[in-house]
C-alpha cells in the first residue's frame, strides 16, 4: 500500500509540474518555425537591409557631391539616389522588429506627411535635434524629397544652394537628415549581422513575445494596414473618410514615382507571404505554414485576394496627385480590395496559426 501510495504521488509531481511549463517553449503545430526564421534572417531581411545600407551610402555621397558643388549634373544624381534609396525602403520597412523598431525607422524614414514650413524653420535657425520624436516630419525620406525636388526648377534649385541667402544653412540641413538616415539604417543591418540575427532566430515558440508571433502582426497591421493600405491609398484619396487630401501623396513634390513605391511595397508583401527571398530564392513562408496546417483553401484565398489587388492597382497611374483629383474611383476599388485581403489576414490567418492579434484595432477597420 505505501509503495502504491508513493507512485501516486510521485505521478502526481509530475503531472504538476508538467503543467507549469513555459507554453513558449512546445510546438503545438509541429511546423518548423526555425527554418521560417532562418530563411526571413538570412535571405530576406538582412540582404535587404545590406542593400538598403549600399544605397543610403550612395545617396549620402550624391548629396556631399552637390553641396560641395551644386550643378543640374549632381543635382540629377542626388535626386536619383534618392529614388533608389526610397524604392528599396519599400522592400525592407516591412520588417520593423528589434533594432529597427528600437529606432522607430518607419518614423524617422517615412513620415508623411513632411512640414516644409518646420523644415525652413529648422534649417533657418541651425538649431535642431534630429533624434528628438518631435522632429520626425522634418526627415526622412519625404523631408529628402522637399528638398531635392520641392524647392522650383533645376536652376531655381541651384540658386537655392549657391547664392539665396541661407544657402549655407540649407546645405547643412540637407546633409544631416541624408547622414541620419544612413546612419539609422547601418545600425539596424549591423545589428542583423551581429547577435540579434540568433536571438531572433532562436526565439521561435509561440507566445506574444516569439519572433513568428511578432513578426506577423507587425506584417499585417502596422505595415500592411496602417503604411500601405491606408497611408499610400487610403489617406490621401479620402477612401475612409471621403475626404481628399493630395499633399498626403507619398513622394508628394516628385509627382511621378508614387506608383512605383506604392507596387514595391505591395510585392514585398507578396513575396513575404510567399517565401521568395531579397533576391529571388524561395523557403519556407506563411503560405507554406497555413498549406502544413491543412488551410490550403486559405492561402489561396489570400493569393487569389493579392492577385485582384495587382488588378486594380493596375489602373492607378504614376502621377498619384493628378488622379485623385481626375480618377478617384481608381484608388476607391484598389482600397477595396486590400481591405478584402485584411479581412482574410485578421482575424481568419492569425486564428489559423494560432497567433494573437496584439493591436487594439477592430478586425474590419
Amino acid at each position: 500500500m505505501k509503495r502504491i501510495l508513493y507512485i501516486c504521488l510521485l505521478l502526481l509531481v509530475i503531472a504538476c509540474g508538467s503543467s507549469n511549463d513555459d507554453p513558449g517553449t512546445s510546438n503545438p503545430d509541429n511546423f518548423n518555425r526555425k527554418e521560417m526564421l532562418t530563411f526571413w534572417a538570412d535571405q530576406v531581411i538582412i540582404p535587404g537591409y545590406s542593400d538598403f545600407t549600399q544605397k543610403t551610402n550612395s545617396l549620402k555621397d550624391a548629396v556631399l557631391s552637390f553641396t560641395a558643388t551644386p550643378s543640374t549634373a549632381n543635382l540629377t544624381t542626388a535626386r536619383n539616389a534618392w529614388k533608389e534609396a526610397y524604392i528599396t525602403w519599400q522592400k525592407v520597412s516591412l520588417f520593423q522588429i528589434g533594432k529597427a523598431q528600437e529606432l522607430n525607422m518607419v518614423g524617422n524614414m517615412n513620415t508623411i506627411p513632411t512640414n516644409a514650413t518646420l523644415i525652413d524653420s529648422y534649417a533657418k535657425s541651425g538649431s535642431y535635434n534630429l533624434e528628438s520624436p518631435n522632429l520626425i516630419g522634418v526627415q526622412g525620406f519625404p523631408a529628402l524629397d522637399y528638398l531635392l525636388n520641392g524647392i522650383g526648377t533645376d536652376q531655381e534649385t541651384i540658386t537655392f544652394y549657391t547664392t539665396a541667402t541661407d544657402a549655407a544653412k540649407f546645405k547643412k540641413y540637407l546633409e544631416d537628415i541624408t547622414n541620419r538616415l544612413y546612419n539609422l539604417t547601418k545600425q539596424v543591418s549591423d545589428d542583423w549581422k551581429g547577435s540579434y540575427r540568433q536571438s531572433f532566430i532562436d526565439n521561435d515558440g509561440y507566445t506574444i513575445s516569439s519572433s513568428v508571433d511578432k513578426m506577423v502582426n507587425f506584417y499585417v497591421i502596422p505595415f500592411y494596414e496602417k503604411q500601405l493600405r491606408d497611408a499610400k491609398i487610403a489617406n490621401p484619396s479620402g477612401a475612409k473618410t471621403g475626404i481628399t487630401d493630395v499633399k498626403l501623396v507619398e513622394a508628394y513634390y516628385t509627382k511621378n514615382i508614387s506608383k512605383e513605391l506604392f507596387t514595391t511595397a505591395m510585392l514585398a508583401t507578396k513575396n513575404f507571404f510567399k517565401g521568395v527571398g531579397y533576391n529571388g530564392n524561395t523557403g519556407k513562408s506563411l503560405q507554406q505554414y497555413l498549406e502544413f496546417l491543412n488551410r490550403k483553401d486559405l492561402s489561396d484565398l489570400i493569393n487569389t485576394k493579392f492577385n485582384d489587388i495587382d488588378q486594380k492597382a493596375s489602373l492607378l497611374k504614376d502621377n498619384f496627385e493628378d488622379q485623385i483629383q481626375n480618377e478617384r474611383a481608381v484608388f476607391l476599388n484598389t482600397y477595396d480590395a486590400m481591405q478584402a485581403l485584411l479581412k482574410s489576414f485578421k482575424p481568419d490567418m492569425f486564428s489559423a496559426l494560432s497567433i494573437k492579434n496584439t493591436s487594439t484595432d477592430s478586425d474590419n477597420d
